[in-house]
C-alpha cells in the first residue's frame, strides 16, 4: 500500500475517530465518578483528572462544555454532601456553575476562578470579592478576612442569625475536610476555633481605648465587661461559658493588642461571635480599622 493511498487516509482518520470517543468515554467516566462516588479519594482524583482534561480533539468537538471553574463548585458541592452537608447548592447560570445558598435571601451566589499559577478562587458574585483560595499542588487553603467580614457582617446584614452561620458552617466545613482527608493546610483566620489562638490587630498603642469602646458598646446589653488580672485589657463573658478576650500582648516591648476567643468546646470563632451578638460586630466595624488585621488576609 503507498503512502498516498486513499485507503491508508481513511484508515487513519477512522483511528483519530476512535480515540476521540474514547478519550470522550474517559472524560464520562471521571465525570461519572466525581457525581456519584462515595469514597472522598476518588472524589479527589476524579476532581483532579478533569481540572485539566482536554476534552476536544482534532476530530471531534463537544459544543457545550463545563470549565475548570465548573469542576472545582461539583467538586466542593460532593464533598459538602459527603460530609452531610447540603446548605450550599449547584445552579446553572448561563452556561456555567455557580454555588447558592439555600436559606439566604439576599442575592448571592458563589464562583470559582482558577488562576494562572493554579490557585482557585473561591469569589462572591455580586462584587468578585475572594471568600478563601484554593492550591491543589502546595495543598493550602487560605480565607480572606477582609471578604468574611464584608460578606457577613455587611452584605447579609439583614439575614437571620442562623441562615449566616449554617453559610458560615459549610466554608469551615469544608475547610476541615481538606484538612483532614487530603492533609491540606488550611488559615482558619477569623474562622479559626482554638482556645489558644490570637486574632491580631492593627493596634499597636499604650492606650486602652479600644476597650474603653467596648465597654460603650455593651452598656445597652446584658454583658458586662471584666478587667484582667493579668495583662491589660479585659474580657467579657457571653453565654454559655464563652469569653471574648480583649488585651495587649507586648512583644519585645512593643505593644500589639490582640483578641482570643474561649469556649468550653472550642467551636466558637470571632466571626461567629460578630455574627451572634450585634453590639460586638457593631464594635468591631465602628473601629474595623486597627481591628481587622492586614497580616492575616
Amino acid at each position: 500500500m503507498s503512502d498516498n493511498n486513499p485507503t491508508k487516509t481513511v484508515l487513519e482518520y477512522n483511528q483519530r475517530i476512535k480515540n476521540s470517543l474514547k478519550n470522550g468515554e474517559s472524560f464520562t467516566k471521571h465525570l461519572d465518578t466525581l457525581l456519584s462516588t462515595d469514597d472522598k479519594q476518588e472524589l479527589l482524583t476524579s476532581a483532579q483528572k478533569l481540572f485539566n482534561f482536554n476534552l476536544n480533539t482534532d476530530y471531534l468537538i463537544f459544543p457545550k462544555q463545563y470549565s475548570r471553574n465548573d469542576y472545582y463548585a461539583i467538586f466542593m458541592i460532593r464533598l459538602l454532601e459527603l460530609s452531610s452537608q447540603n446548605e450550599l447548592i449547584l445552579k446553572e447560570i448561563d452556561n456555567h456553575l455557580e454555588i447558592g445558598i439555600k436559606h439566604i435571601k439576599t442575592e448571592i451566589s458563589l464562583y470559582f476562578e482558577v488562576q494562572d499559577d493554579g490557585t482557585a478562587d473561591l469569589l462572591e458574585s455580586d462584587s468578585n470579592r475572594k471568600l478563601f483560595s484554593l492550591n491543589f499542588d502546595k495543598r493550602k487553603l487560605l480565607f480572606d478576612n477582609t471578604t468574611l467580614i464584608d460578606v457577613f457582617l455587611d452584605q447579609l446584614v439583614n439575614e437571620q442569625v442562623s441562615d449566616k452561620l449554617k453559610f458560615m458552617s459549610s466554608l469551615i466545613i469544608f475547610a476541615k475536610s481538606m484538612e483532614k482527608d487530603y492533609q491540606f493546610k488550611v488559615d482558619y483566620s477569623i474562622l479559626e476555633t482554638s482556645n489558644e489562638y490570637e486574632y491580631s490587630t492593627n493596634d499597636y498603642s499604650d492606650s486602652k481605648s479600644i476597650v474603653d469602646k467596648l465597654f460603650v458598646a455593651s452598656a445597652d446589653s446584658n454583658y458586662m465587661l471584666e478587667t484582667l488580672n493579668n495583662k491589660l485589657g479585659a474580657k467579657i463573658n457571653l453565654d454559655g461559658g464563652l469569653y471574648l478576650n480583649i488585651y495587649n500582648q507586648k512583644v519585645d516591648d512593643k505593644n500589639n493588642w490582640k483578641i482570643k476567643i474561649q469556649d468550653e468546646n472550642e467551636n466558637i470563632s470571632l466571626l461567629k461571635v460578630l455574627i451572634a451578638y450585634p453590639f460586638i460586630s457593631k464594635w468591631y466595624l465602628e473601629n474595623r480599622e486597627i481591628l481587622e488585621s492586614v497580616e492575616e488576609n
